[in-house]
């Protein structure tokens, strides 16, 4: 059931990359990477499951395991191709390196720390009589929300998903800053509210073990924030 469900999920993001991802890439070298690995991955899944798992082949009770390690593979090499075209500094990098657990800590705790500072200023923006301020402000935390969504979300632990659904689904819902006080003040609230929730989640990720000895790049973290909250 679980390799069938690998098949299905193989399937559509082959339609992914081959429908939405090519055709919106801006340089032809990833338009290629994301051809390349959809037709790798369309062509070798089928390979895997005619060859070890189709109903009409004979095979041993090992077949699953097999096409499990063999499904592996395959999508570990096809991460690192698309890690590689996207940047160009990961070289020779292996699976394991992309998916260094530092790594990801240290981008989740960097996103974490960024998305409260972003939510502090927006709630600033919002208690004052500045509207084309607030509204720059609660357009900032849309597109940050967005960046988060792709970039780190798929981090988070499952516990925090519940509290960024929320305020996201807030902030997605308002276009534009409310028109009574009222209104403003409680949406202003919560952007305080989620700023510090990101803030202690982002603190909490620095104190495991993989970033015990590393501190938070306050200047990128700010340069970060700087491309979402230019003036």
């Amino acid at each position: 059931m679980v390799l069938a469900l690998v098949r299905s999920e193989a399937v559509s993001l082959v339609g992914y990359l081959k429908a939405e991802l090519a055709p919106r890439a801006s340089q032809k070298r990833h338009r290629a990477v994301a051809l390349r690995a959809a037709r790798d991955v369309a062509k070798e899944s089928d390979r895997i499951h005619q060859d070890l798992l189709d109903d009409n082949v004979g095979h041993e009770a090992a077949a699953p395991l097999l096409a499990a390690v063999e499904l592996t593979q395959l999508f570990r090499r096809q991460l690192v191709q698309l890690g590689r075209a996207l940047d160009a500094k990961l070289g020779g990098a292996d699976f394991d390196r992309l998916v260094s657990r530092v790594d990801m800590a240290e981008r989740l705790r960097l996103d974490l720390w960024a998305f409260a500072e972003i939510c502090r200023q927006a709630d600033v923006a919002l208690r004052g009589n500045d509207s084309r301020a607030a509204a720059r402000g609660l357009a900032r935390i849309r597109e940050y929300a967005t960046y988060f969504q792709d970039v780190s979300y798929q981090l988070l632990r499952y516990g925090d998903y519940e509290a960024f659904d929320r305020f996201t689904a807030i902030v997605v819902e308002t276009d534009e800053p409310p028109h009574g006080p009222g209104a403003r003040a409680r949406l202003a609230e919560d952007c305080r509210v989620f700023a510090e929730v990101a803030a202690t989640m982002s603190a909490a990720v620095g104190r495991r073990s993989e970033l015990s000895h590393r501190r938070l790049d306050r200047e990128r973290a700010m340069n970060l924030v700087g491309r979402f909250a230019a003036p």
